[in-house]
């Protein structure tokens, strides 16, 4: 639309009163179209990349959606200012030559709009990929403060109208200042008063696991997120988006209300991670026998945010995460575990969740298994009502399957090495039909079976062959993803492949694990 606007209608005639040359018009209509196709864009780009945006609210869209949008419309409007100014320097020069062009240099308003152009070139530079992904902190720092060059710029720029263009420069202001008082909200209304939390970094997997108390003033959700404070820092104003991966409530005699106590899995990379990562290993209050620390730390969150879809009305839930993924899985387990408690089993669709995780390390799947997976198995809902199955693939290289477990919840905990090739639902039952004759402890009358298995799944063969056997029970089925990008696409690709057979009671979301 903005190509279309910025290339139609130019009606040019001889004997202008003000540019009698065609050429000097075109270029005079071009500029000035561009120009206030550039300002009219600038409420969209800042709308667009808030956190706390009333259009995902009113659509349902994810906020990597509004996120593609922004940086879109800002490249877009980045094209028309630039087109603004090239087109404006070459009238001056068609019509005035270089003392006309020096002569309108001079003006405030013409050096303000260069450094307005600039800024926003700067911002769509310094916005690419490979610096949010590996700089995200001096990203972030530059784009704020190089907006706000922009916005004052712009101001002084168009003041030669006499306010006629500020109606596209006070609603950014507005929008800006709507998301930053919500952020103080969620903060202030989410947390308590001192911040505590507890972090435990998991030094062979080189994870950090979180705990943070918050009021039980919003329900969690599955798939949500939350942007999280490290208060005790001298940078307390940063914060990072995070997967909830699950949640538990609890309530003293002394509160009035309920509390609930969030957990989240960060992989430390550069920055605000690696900081934390190196202040919980300095400031350890103990450090047990397989490396993992606990401290106290002051955390802050806000949220929730993101959007989520419930699974429970489903009859059977395949679950698949790579890695860290496995926050959206335990999270959607947690849903089904509130849903049951709320409302019972006679509102409970779902008779059947499969569990399917791919992890490098043995430490990563033992630490979470302990202190988040066996509070979930012990569960009624899983107990007795949903039958529950974790299939963990350890694929990390020299990484050794233990031959024993010590059972301390109603689950089997079944190690298989299945032979190389396919991994996949017929593995699966070998892997069960060896160990259980081995000396294994597990409770027979338990819904819940963990498997694990060495190797790597295959798992679009796998979603094909489950989604063959549900299909035949006819059970409307979910399949939720959350991995590496190759992961989710080859789950896609079995959920096609799936549906083109004639399997066409399935539902295909997929989780990512950046924007």
């Amino acid at each position: 639309m903005n190509v279309i606007l910025c290339c139609v209608s130019y009606h040019l005639f001889q004997n202008n009163l003000y540019w009698p040359n065609t050429r000097v018009q075109l270029w005079r209509y071009l500029a000035d179209r561009a120009g206030v196709l550039a300002i009219a864009n600038m409420p969209l780009v800042w709308a667009f990349g808030m956190r706390n945006n009333v259009l995902i609210w009113l659509t349902g869209w994810s906020f990597s959606t509004f996120n593609s949008f922004h940086r879109w419309v800002a490249r877009v409007a980045t094209i028309e200012a630039a087109l603004h100014g090239i087109s404006y320097t070459v009238e001056l020069f068609l019509d005035g030559g270089k003392d006309g062009y020096d002569e309108e240099w001079a003006e405030k308003y013409w050096r303000m709009g260069i450094i307005a152009v600039i800024s926003m070139s700067l911002l769509c530079i310094f916005s690419m990929y490979p610096m949010r992904r590996y700089k995200y902190e001096t990203f972030l720092l530059f784009h704020i403060a190089v907006a706000v060059l922009c916005i004052g710029t712009l101001w002084y720029h168009v003041a030669i109208f006499d306010g006629k263009y500020n109606m596209y420069i006070w609603p950014c202001v507005a929008v800006w200042a709507f998301d930053r008082f919500l952020r103080l909200c969620r903060l202030a209304f989410g947390n308590y008063s001192k911040f505590e939390a507890t972090a435990m970094y998991i030094r062979d997997a080189d994870l950090i696991h979180v705990k943070v108390p918050v009021r039980g003033l919003l329900r969690p959700s599955a798939g949500t997120y939350y942007f999280l404070y490290s208060i005790h820092g001298l940078k307390f104003w940063e914060s990072h988006p995070f997967t909830l991966m699950s949640w538990n409530e609890s309530q003293t005699q002394s509160q009035k209300r309920p509390s609930m106590e969030l957990s989240f899995l960060l992989r430390p990379h550069d920055g605000f991670t690696s900081r934390l990562r190196d202040y919980v290993s300095q400031k350890a209050d103990n450090l047990n026998e397989t490396g993992t620390s606990q401290v106290p730390i002051r955390i802050g969150v806000e949220g929730p945010y993101g959007h989520t879809f419930h699974v429970s009305h489903y009859d059977s839930i395949l679950l698949i995460a790579g890695g860290t993924g496995i926050t959206v899985a335990l999270s959607h387990l947690c849903t089904i575990r509130d849903i049951f408690a709320a409302k019972g089993s006679t509102k409970m669709k779902a008779c059947h969740v499969r569990l399917v995780w791919a992890v490098r390390q043995m430490t990563m799947f033992d630490e979470i298994y302990k202190h988040e997976m066996l509070s979930l198995i012990s569960s009624n809902v899983f107990s007795s009502n949903i039958t529950l199955e974790i299939h963990t693939y350890i694929s990390g290289d020299g990484e050794n399957l233990p031959s024993r477990s010590n059972n301390k919840a109603n689950d089997a905990l079944r190690m298989k090495e299945p032979p190389e090739g396919f991994l996949g639902t017929e593995d699966i039952k070998q892997a069960a039909t060896a160990t259980s004759k081995s000396d294994t402890q597990y409770d027979s009358d338990s819904s819940t079976q963990t498997i694990l298995i060495q190797g790597r799944p295959v798992v679009q063969k796998l979603v094909q062959e489950i989604s063959e056997q549900w299909e035949a029970d006819e059970k409307k089925i979910a399949v939720v993803c959350c991995g590496p990008g190759s992961m989710v696409d080859d789950v896609r690709a079995g959920v096609i492949s799936s549906m083109m057979k004639g399997f066409h009671k399935i539902d295909w979301f997929p989780e990512s694990f950046h924007w």
